[in-house]
Order: structure tokens, then sequence, then C-alpha cells
């Protein structure tokens, strides 16, 4: 199997009210491929979401290194400057979060074509792009609305639509269906299995969800900021 990311040692902590110190990641170590759905998975508290982030480039660690593999470029992701991260995140990373953090002034193509406007490609050019990738999340008829006139399903159609746009190597999700019904959830979960047969796209999901983990290729079951266990 191919590499696209490698954790080594991952060592994360936060202080809070300048004194109090909780160790969040405690040494992690992993291996993500190519086109396969990583669930990282584990009861609230144990660090999921801080894993991800620093799997990411969201967050720095502590400790530790975190390498890309993207065909002959090779990152370790923190060592970079932060304009080369913010543009390794645009080429080649998404994101899907819980909340949708649409722009509620913008309709589902504006929000869609975003990230390619910021790439730097012509509003024409992008609006092109976003229209044919919310066809491929089934929402053609939904173009012109705008955030507050969607379903909880749709929206999340929407982010997931705004984060293959650019075609990215990886996308990380967390906790995606937090707060979707068991339809919107499972409409969700199938469209993520589709697109990664589509586009050979790498998914990486923080969830408690044993449904979300059903659909995963290997399961990380983390404990008290530590992998302890990875199911194929």
């Amino acid at each position: 199997m191919e590499k696209i990311v490698v954790a080594k040692g991952i060592k994360k902590s936060y202080i809070k009210n300048k004194s109090i110190r909780t160790v969040v990641l405690k040494g992690i170590d992993l291996e993500i491929y190519r086109g396969e759905i990583l669930c990282i998975m584990g009861p609230s508290g144990v660090g999921k979401s801080t894993l991800l982030y620093v799997l990411s480039s969201l967050e720095e660690p502590d400790e530790g290194v975190v390498t890309y593999y993207l065909n002959e470029e090779i990152y370790e992701i923190h060592k970079q400057k932060p304009d080369e991260i913010a543009n390794l995140r645009n080429r080649k990373i998404g994101f899907v979060f819980q909340f949708h953090y649409l722009l509620p002034e913008f309709d589902a193509l504006e929000n869609v074509a975003m990230p390619l406007i910021i790439r730097g490609i012509k509003s024409k050019e992008a609006q092109k792009q976003a229209k044919e990738m919310l066809g491929i999340v089934g929402l053609n008829n939904r173009l012109n609305h705008r955030p507050y006139e969607l379903s909880g399903g749709e929206q999340q159609r929407v982010a997931i639509a705004r984060a293959l746009v650019t075609h990215p190597a990886i996308v990380f999700a967390d906790e995606p269906t937090g707060n979707l019904d068991t339809n919107s959830a499972k409409t969700f979960l199938d469209l993520i299995v589709d697109l990664k047969e589509k586009f050979r796209t790498t998914f990486v999901i923080a969830t408690h969800s044993l449904e979300v983990a059903s659909y995963a290729t290997r399961i990380a079951k983390m404990k008290d900021g530590l992998i302890v266990e990875i199911i194929s």
C-alpha cells in the first residue's frame, strides 16, 4: 500500500490558566495510505480531534514529525513556512467538520467555488468546477440556495463538495455526521465511499460512531492519548 502520511512520536499538550498542563497526545505513530478511509475512534476526550488537527497541519505538535508523501513531493509539514503550509492546504488537503462553516452570505455554488478563487482561478471557471462538484454530490437543483435554505444533510454535502473541489489528496473530517439524522448520515457516508472510489481520495475521520466506523478501511482505536489498536 502507498503511504500518503506518516506520523511519528506525536505529542501534544495544552496549558490552561497559565499553569495547568493537560497532556492530550502521548506519543503517536500512525501511517495513512492512499485511497483508504481511516477512522480514528474513541470516546470524547481521548484526543481524536487533536490528532486530526495535528495530522492535517491545523495544530503543531509539541514533539514528533508528520510527513506527507505527495507523488514526488515530500513535506515535513510542521517545518514549512506559514505561506507554504497554506498553499499545501489549498492544493492537497480538504476539511469537513461537524459544523459546516459555510459562509451564510453566499449560496452553495459560491461557497464551493471559494477555495478555487483563493487559489487564483477566475470566477467563471471556479463556478464551472464548483457546479460540476455539486452535481457529483447530488445538489444540481440547490446551486443558488444559501445555507439557511438547505437541510443539514444538504449543507454537509456542500461542505464535502467544497472540500473536494480542489481535488485534494486527503480529506480530514471531524465528527462529520454528528449533527445529521440517520438517513442524512447514511447518504453522506455512502457519498464518501463513492468519492473515494471516483477520485482515489484518502479520508481520515475522527468519530465515536460505530455506524461511521462500519464504512472504514481501517480503524485506529484511541485511549488516553494513545492509539491502542488498529483494525483492518
